[in-house]
């Protein structure tokens, strides 16, 4: 726990001291202690991005579940499975798992078994299910549900636990588009973050920030914050993440000063998607390929440029739709209603964007749907 602490999760030494612990166990046999080890293992390969090797680890300790009577197991089993599905973009299947979760979970109960926590679990998996919420198209009550979190965090008065909530609303808030909301809450638990001395939770927090300051007076601070929160990231030993900070970063970098110079930004996303690819970790797949496809088409591309982007669009449109991910749904659509409308082409914006709209039940008010709502207003104009 000390070296969760002040190393970060992914830590190499955090990584050994559980190895030497599993070796011990196996001598052992089936003991109590194991189901921590499984735990930290799992944990520690989440931060690393082997996710295949996650997914193991979750499996296993519901396997464990049926056949020893340790209270918490199961519980985390599926706490395991609830996270490891969400970074694999399993958002639905991830909530399922949250929901078996709270139906074992009694905040009233302080005996956790053979387990010790960094985190309370009650914070933890709201804070996943808050955003599993904002990627199937529910983002109010993503919403409520870390507004949950924060609320339990503050009441268990845990540090560890108050900064991981604050990070992931300020991250929801980034999902979002909102980025006042993604800096108040990344400011939170930066503050949290020094006073505690917690590194990894420092570089997700000055990430955040920096995306939230793009736009404002401050463009190359933007960059800067996320440059440097992206390092200590990376210095944490965590590879979890990566394709959705990178694509925050080349978002903060503006575009090349002369058309035949190199995209710094361009470059960014293309090593983004190869690290989904060689790691497994979809969540922000779809935007990383949609983002890309914007890239494409600053300043004047030429006929190629534009092929292209409209290819990383409709990518990035069917990821979304087989991850039934309908908030990124709704975004490619509108990229690919919006280079469609450029090109004088007859397909109307409404007849890309409508029947994704209208599948959302909710978060009217928030910046997507405001943009899809004006779009189709003025398709119906023309």
């Amino acid at each position: 726990m000390p070296l969760i602490a002040t190393a970060g999760y992914a830590a190499p030494e955090v990584g050994e001291v559980y190895r030497k612990a599993r070796t011990l166990c196996e001598r052992l046999g089936d003991r109590p202690e194991i189901a921590q080890v499984l735990w930290g293992l799992w944990v520690f390969h989440t931060l690393k991005a082997e996710l295949s090797t996650a997914l193991e680890m979750a499996r296993e300790l519901l396997r464990l579940a049926e056949r020893l009577p340790y209270d918490g197991l199961a519980l985390r089993g599926h706490w395991a499975m609830e996270v490891t599905s969400t970074h694999q973009g399993n958002f639905r299947l991830a909530l399922e798992h949250f929901d078996k979760m709270l139906s074992l979970y009694d905040p009233e109960q302080d005996d956790v078994g053979p387990f010790i926590e960094a985190l309370n679990p009650g914070v933890a998996v709201r804070c996943f299910a808050g955003w599993c919420h904002w990627f199937v198209g529910e983002p109010d009550r993503a919403v409520v549900r870390l507004q949950e979190a924060v609320t339990l965090a503050r009441r268990l008065s845990e540090p560890h636990g108050l900064a991981h909530a604050l990070l992931f609303a300020a991250v929801l808030h980034q999902l979002r588009g909102e980025r006042p909301m993604a800096q108040h809450y990344a400011e939170a638990a930066l503050d949290l973050a020094a006073e505690h001395g917690l590194p990894l939770y420092s570089a997700m927090g000055q990430i955040v920030r920096g995306w939230a300051l793009i736009g404002s007076d401050s463009d190359q601070r933007a960059a800067d914050e996320v440059r440097q929160g992206l390092a200590t990231w990376q210095s944490t030993g965590a590879t979890l993440m990566l394709p959705q900070f990178m694509t925050l970063l080349a978002e903060a970098i503006p575009p090349a000063s002369h058309k035949n110079d190199a995209d710094p930004g361009l470059g960014l996303l293309d090593d983004a998607l190869a690290l989904v690819q060689a790691t497994g970790e979809r969540m922000y797949e779809a935007e990383v390929c949609r983002l890309r496809g914007e890239r494409l088409l600053r300043g004047a591309p030429d006929e190629a440029g534009v092929r292209a982007a409209e290819a990383c669009f409709t990518q990035a449109l069917a990821i979304a739709r087989r991850q039934d991910a309908l908030s990124l749904e709704l975004r490619a659509a509108m990229s690919l209603a919006r280079l469609r409308q450029g090109r004088a082409r007859h397909e109307l914006a409404r007849d890309v964007i409508l029947p994704v709209y209208q599948r959302f039940t909710e978060g009217f008010d928030t910046p997507d749907l405001l943009d899809a709502r004006q779009l189709l207003d003025l398709d119906a104009q023309r």
